[in-house]
């Protein structure tokens, strides 16, 4: 009589979302060799934020009538994702080589930011017995992780309705990183 393959499959999968609120303030003066102010610095940084990540993983494996004969095939997935929006507010005072005060340079901008990745992990193993006490053992593994990630910073316009819509290409950022890699043994 025929014995059936003996299976055992397991997975899990994980998730969770948070939301923060960061307020910071700093202050900073710098002075030259003799004492002289060269700038003072005043900063405010204020965002909120969610964060949200999911994990899951499966695994099938397989073991034949033969002994020590198995496949299995692993498969791990993994996504987060990072947005934030906040405020930056920031004057800096320059002097002069002598220490008098000169001008401000004054930012106050929007941040928006978010960021997004996505890995995918598997593996494919199949062994093979070669004699009582020695296993041959084959495998083969594939990845992709893609990421993403948009840094916008928004300046205010003038007027007397004051909006932050003026993209500020200085200071903001976007790209995409993909990959893909094999391995075999």
């Amino acid at each position: 009589s025929r014995t059936p393959p003996r299976t055992a499959p397991g997975s899990r999968a994980p998730g969770r979302r948070t939301t923060g609120e960061s307020l910071a303030g700093y202050i900073g003066e710098t002075v030259d060799e003799n004492g002289d102010f060269v700038n003072k610095s005043r900063r405010n940084l204020n965002s909120e934020g969610v964060k949200e990540d999911f994990t899951s993983s499966i695994l099938f494996r397989n073991k034949f009538r033969k002994k020590g004969r198995t496949i299995s095939l692993a498969i791990d997935q993994a996504y987060n994702r990072n947005s934030t929006e906040g405020f930056l507010q920031s004057t800096v005072d320059i002097y002069d080589s002598t220490g008098t005060y000169s001008r401000s340079d004054i930012t106050d901008q929007r941040k928006e930011n978010e960021t997004n990745s996505l890995s995918l992990q598997s593996k494919l193993t199949y062994t093979e017995p070669i004699s009582k006490t020695a296993y041959v053992e084959l495998n083969y593994g594939y990845r992709i992780n893609n990421s993403e990630a948009m840094r916008n910073s928004f300046n205010k316009t003038a007027g007397s309705d004051p909006k932050y819509t003026v993209r500020d290409s200085l200071f903001s950022n976007d790209y995409d990183f993909r990959f893909n890699t094999h391995s075999g043994g």
